[in-house]
């Protein structure tokens, strides 16, 4: 088994991320903590620490597209373990973070991580997605709900006019067929590929564009 300090610094260097000392140290205690809860908590399918890693890799490597889209406040729709809002947040620090999570015991883990990585421009909203008064001008969604027509007002309700939404994804051809729903909401639409290291199977990305007043 290959340390995951060195396999995290492996991939972040493939995906052309320089991280501060500062920075590197943060996302490796978030790396401890997601392996120390994971045993007790269902937080990731495969809590080993190759997959842990694999997964801030994932959260980080649409980052170089992202950056053009990311305004403080960012919603972090069904946080879960904390992916990607925490890793975004420790590579921008200038980023206020909102992780928007239903589910009591993971919402105690990322208040808990906060704690101990010192993320202080984040903060956790402990409730369901419809019943926040939420009105930000960016969101993003990993391993969230399938977008369809019933799940479309879901993904829609915390947005701003002009707010721009982010989702990742895995097949190109699957994101192609969800962007299509977004596009009467949005100025922009694409679906993009995404290259994760130590990854074998296709991810990609939906950027949403100027969400367009009701």
């Amino acid at each position: 088994m290959q340390d995951p300090a060195s396999l995290l610094d492996r991939g972040l260097a493939l995906l052309g991320l320089s991280p501060t000392p500062s920075q590197r140290a943060a996302l490796l205690s978030y790396l401890h903590l997601l392996a120390e809860w994971g045993s007790r908590i269902d937080l990731v399918a495969d809590p080993s620490p190759e997959a842990l890693v694999v997964h801030l890799l994932d959260s980080l490597a649409p980052l170089p597209h992202l950056r053009a889209f990311l305004s403080s406040p960012l919603a972090d729709l069904g946080s879960g373990a904390g992916l990607p809002g925490i890793p975004l947040a420790i590579m921008n620090p200038h980023l206020e973070v909102l992780l928007v999570e239903a589910r009591e015991k993971r919402a105690v883990f990322l208040e808990h991580v906060l704690l101990s990585v010192d993320l202080a421009r984040c903060t956790v909203l402990h409730a369901r997605l419809e019943d926040l008064p939420l009105h930000v001008p960016c969101a993003v969604a990993r391993a969230f709900l399938p977008l369809s027509p019933g799940t479309l007002p879901l993904y829609l309700h915390p947005l701003s006019p002009g707010a721009h939404l982010l989702l990742y994804k895995g097949r190109l051809e699957t994101a192609q067929e969800e962007a299509r729903l977004l596009r009467p909401h949005f100025e922009e639409v694409e679906a993009v590929p995404v290259s994760v290291p130590f990854l074998d199977t296709p991810r990609s990305l939906i950027a949403a564009r100027g969400r367009l007043p009701v």
